[in-house]
């Protein structure tokens, strides 16, 4: 039962949450496992190790979605301190068939004002629904996505969008290794676990790298970064739009104007920002933005996408350190055939689709009020609690103290 509550999961719960009308779909039954991860304080004192720098370090660690226990105590700080386990996690139910058979179930929860009878005919429709990676309608589908992304961040004009088939972290090493070429250096500006895995990503490529790192609640100090950059050895400036482990937002604007003065490529990470918070590509001078289809627009996770300036991203040929992640290759491929490269995950596409039109429909960007920064209506914490604070003056963000859920509209959220 273990694999089928991990199929449930991964693939048939996200796409049936994407159905327009669908709040959630609770899972009952089945088998999961969890990491426990032990230390002691015996332990932390022997070693001179805070257990702050534990819970960092730990962080960072499973950022990296590491698959197993001994992943996690590779690491030197935590193999001196810690004890990792996989343990079954404490079940919160279970079902069977007529008190015999254990089956995995999924109940789908309609939103408080949509039609239960219109829901459950989209749900039928998006588990019957076959569709091919030539398929006329999907060409016309995905070409569709592709067209209307720029518009969200005021690049229609200037800006192409180049989809990468798998998760977020795709995009962004498909922009790291494309945008920077052999002989080029990046200035690093990191404060939490993504900006560590674009270090991580430019290592194995072997790109030369200049790291100005701050606690992970704290921007980067720009004084600094100004100093970075009047090295005339470096190329590219890499940043964070909003850390996803603290939710701390970064001065994108003032990183932007910096690297336009010292003319330096810019290149964003804007994952958990994207669709969410006001970007406009055009003022801040970015070449290039990465993002996912399964975060601020709401579609399901298995589509990376980078959107770039043609311009900069023509003089990328030849750079990529990958056959699969070369954007310029995937790019010219669409300008020539309208077609991926490799298959597409078609079903991923189709629902971004539907979840970009309600985007729209609903006012884009502008209308998602309930993620911007320093706004007075705030999404309502349940009984997990969080600690709300201002980040220095710069936006608000919000510091979970224990497991967080947050509602949105008649959406529960939780991770």
């Amino acid at each position: 039962m273990r694999w089928v509550r991990k199929f449930q999961d991964l693939m048939l719960r996200p796409a049936l949450e994407a159905v327009p009308g669908v709040a959630e779909v609770a899972t009952l039954g089945g088998e999961t496992n969890e990491v426990v991860v032990q230390t002691s304080a015996d332990q932390l004192r022997g070693a001179n190790v805070a257990l702050s720098d534990v819970i960092a370090t730990l962080r960072a660690k499973m950022a990296t979605h590491p698959k197993t226990a001994e992943e996690i105590t590779r690491d030197p700080l935590l193999a001196k301190v810690t004890q990792a386990s996989v343990v079954p996690t404490m079940a919160g139910g279970e079902a069977d068939v007529d008190g015999a058979e254990q089956v995995v179930i999924g109940t789908v929860i309609a939103k408080r004002d949509a039609d239960p009878m219109t829901v459950i005919k989209r749900v039928k429709e998006v588990m019957v629904h076959d569709w091919g990676s030539r398929d006329a309608t999907f060409l016309k589908i995905n070409s569709e996505v592709l067209t209307r992304l720029p518009e969200i961040v005021n690049g229609a004009a200037d800006y192409v969008t180049v989809p990468m088939q798998g998760s977020g972290t795709f995009a962004v090493e498909a922009m790291l290794t494309t945008f920077v070429p052999a002989n080029g250096k990046v200035l690093l500006l990191i404060n939490g676990a993504y900006g560590h895995r674009a270090k991580k990503i430019l290592d194995i490529a072997r790109r030369e790298t200049v790291v100005h790192e701050t606690p992970e609640d704290t921007p980067p100090d720009m004084a600094a970064v100004e100093r970075a950059l009047k090295d005339t050895s470096i190329t590219h400036v890499f940043a964070v739009h909003c850390e996803t482990t603290s939710g701390v937002l970064n001065p994108i604007g003032e990183i932007g104007a910096l690297a336009r003065k010292y003319r330096k490529s810019f290149l964003l990470d804007s994952m958990s920002a994207f669709g969410a918070l006001p970007l406009d590509v055009q003022a801040l001078g970015a070449d290039a933005v990465a993002a996912s289809s399964n975060k601020c627009i709401e579609g399901v996770p298995g589509l990376g996408f980078v959107i770039a300036r043609r311009a900069a991203l023509e003089e990328t040929a030849g750079n990529a350190t990958t056959l699969v992640l070369d954007l310029h290759d995937q790019w010219k491929n669409f300008e020539k055939t309208g077609q991926y490269r490799f298959t597409p995950p078609i079903h991923v596409i189709v629902s971004f689709h539907q979840a970009l039109m309600e985007f729209f429909e609903e006012g884009g960007q502008p209308a998602q009020c309930r993620v911007l920064p320093n706004q007075r209506r705030r999404e309502r914490p349940t009984e997990a609690g969080t600690d709300c604070r201002r980040n220095r003056g710069r936006a608000e963000r919000i510091q979970p103290v224990a497991r967080k859920a947050f509602i949105r509209g008649n959406r529960v959220t939780g991770n």
